[in-house]
């Protein structure tokens, strides 16, 4: 996968999160989110489709770490507020 690609599910993903939060919409389940990421042909670094698992959890996960280290803390902090995140751990991405 290309630097390029990963930046564009990244950029996909900032842009889905900030319209639902501008929207006042509710957390989108990850499985939702790995439906739209697939409408839009972006795939895993495998270049499977994504299935809202592991992956897309991994993505979500890289994207606000990614945010942070460009100083965009309001979208990284959207990302959390507009995806679900698993129930098994109560840390905060």
């Amino acid at each position: 996968m290309q630097k390029s690609d990963l930046n564009k599910k990244r950029e996909f993903i900032v842009q889905l999160a900030n319209d639902r939060i501008a929207k006042g919409q509710p957390p989108m389940p990850v499985e939702d989110l790995a439906t739209k990421l697939n409408q839009a042909g972006h795939k895993t670094g495998d270049g499977l489709p994504f299935v809202g698992d592991r992956g897309t959890h991994r993505l979500l996960e890289a994207t606000v770490r990614w945010l942070r280290s460009e100083n965009r803390h309001a979208e990284a902090e959207n990302i959390w507020k507009a995806f679900e995140h698993p129930r098994k751990s109560s840390k905060k991405i």
